[in-house]
């Protein structure tokens, strides 16, 4: 909007021109933060503010939450043989596959190139192995590959101070 207003000549007066500064600003600054926060190629949060969010989430609670490593099996071998292209592809493909099986209250990012984690917040023990299931075998029809599911019993955490 501030580059079509200023390609158009319109002028402001100087208090017209903090308020359309800083929200212009301000957009600049949200674009960039979110930017951050997500990772460029799955689109999902970011390794960094992942653990941010899982730290937070998990120093309040552990009732109902399930935290899943997903890794894919010869990653690095596909994008050695098959090219970056192919392999940027599959990470695309899983991303959408994690997506699919989250609610609003999960979480999931990429914390490495074959890697991804997902929190689930709200799990039942019993609904655990069917979403699992569900999640492997939605995965694995998007890439033909196998894919490992790792689950990780969250603990409570401890500050160390020092």
């Amino acid at each position: 909007i501030m580059i079509e207003i200023l390609q158009e000549g319109i002028e402001f007066d100087e208090e017209e021109q903090q308020v359309v500064g800083s929200h212009l600003i301000s957009a600049v600054l949200n674009e960039y933060s979110k930017a951050a926060q997500t990772d460029r190629l799955s689109g999902l949060w970011s390794k960094q503010y992942l653990q941010i969010q899982i730290n937070e989430i998990l120093h309040k609670s552990l009732q109902g939450k399930v935290l899943v490593l997903v890794e894919i099996d010869n990653y690095r071998r596909v994008s050695q043989i098959c090219g970056h292209g192919s392999a940027n592809a599959m990470i695309v493909c899983i991303a959408e596959g994690i997506r699919k099986e989250l609610k609003s209250e999960d979480l999931a990012g990429r914390i490495d190139d074959d890697k991804f984690v997902i929190l689930f917040n709200d799990m039942e023990k019993e609904q655990l192995e069917i979403k699992l299931l569900k999640l492997q075998k939605n995965m694995k029809s998007r890439i033909k590959r196998k894919i490992s599911l790792f689950i990780v019993k969250p603990r409570k955490m401890r500050s160390v101070t020092g």
